[in-house]
């Protein structure tokens, strides 16, 4: 089954090219929380930025897809709440990178799945952007921690509220 089969437009905002990328590069779509249904519960949103424009990656974009994980929700603490990171290298909808853990990078070992340490220090500029001051922005403890993004919040609710 395709990407696009599994992750329908109406429930997923993916373009038609991430989902291509995904079908083509497996590993790829492994490294993805969005791949393990039975520990997240995707959030349909994705934010879009990217580094200012005086940055030399200024030209990729940097896609964030948001997750609920359900083993705490389940386990009857404070919701957590994750993301990940994938850069749509110079914003041409041709190649994606998505960052994640060290043991997720040596079990892949693919030139689109990197360190998560990579993303924060390639695009973070080690710290200037996603951080929030204490922290690298990806996990989020509670709702209160989320980006005060009136969409997410309301979806992030409306999901909790369902399981």
């Amino acid at each position: 089954m395709s990407a696009r089969q599994n992750f329908p437009a109406a429930s997923y905002p993916f373009s038609d090219e991430i989902c291509f990328f995904m079908d083509n590069h497996p590993e790829f779509l492994t490294s993805l929380k969005l791949s393990n249904d039975n520990r997240f519960l995707y959030i349909p949103l994705i934010f879009i930025s990217s580094t200012p424009s005086t940055h030399p990656l200024f030209n990729d974009q940097v896609i964030g897809m948001w997750y609920i994980d359900k083993t705490n929700v389940r386990a009857n603490h404070l919701p957590f709440f994750k993301q990940d990171f994938v850069v749509n290298k110079n914003s041409n909808h041709m190649e994606f990178i998505t960052f994640t853990t060290a043991k997720i990078v040596s079990r892949l070992n693919s030139p689109y799945v990197k360190l998560i340490n990579d993303f924060f220090s390639d695009y973070g500029n080690n710290g200037q952007y996603y951080h929030n001051g204490n922290r690298w922005d990806h996990h989020y403890n509670s709702m209160n921690d989320l980006p005060n993004e009136p969409r997410l919040r309301i979806m992030a609710t409306n999901l909790l509220n369902r399981l």
